[in-house]
């Protein structure tokens, strides 16, 4: 599950729930997969991989508990220029994943389309 916002393919930020070996999280369990929040952020100012960025902060959280959990993910315009990316278990508190500079998925434009996955 998850969710992107962007302006054109080569310029989003991607917030996604995942399944991924739990040892990429410091884990030295080599055979367990774990549920994992991610932040991507896919623009000229990032890696290949979308895990690091020199506008933005892209991060991966987990791995989260094990079995079924009710998870909300959440885009908030923190102000003019900055989104803040967030997730949410059960009832728990918000959790802030990252954040993404506003600019790499404006170009100038002021309309950001979002789509649930």
């Amino acid at each position: 599950a998850g969710m992107s916002l962007f302006i054109q393919r080569t310029q989003d930020f991607d917030l996604s729930v995942i399944r991924m070996p739990a040892k990429k999280a410091g884990n030295t369990t080599e055979e367990s997969l774990g549920n994992f929040v991610i932040l991507r952020t896919i623009d000229a100012n990032s890696s290949s991989d979308g895990f690091h960025d020199t506008l933005s902060t892209p991060a991966v959280i987990g791995p989260l508990k094990e079995g079924p959990v009710d998870l909300l993910l959440k885009v908030q315009a923190v102000n003019a220029s900055t989104y803040a990316f967030s997730y949410k278990e059960n009832e728990k508190e918000w959790v802030v994943v990252g954040t993404g500079a506003a600019s790499e998925v404006s170009g100038g434009f002021t309309g950001v389309s979002a789509k649930v996955i």
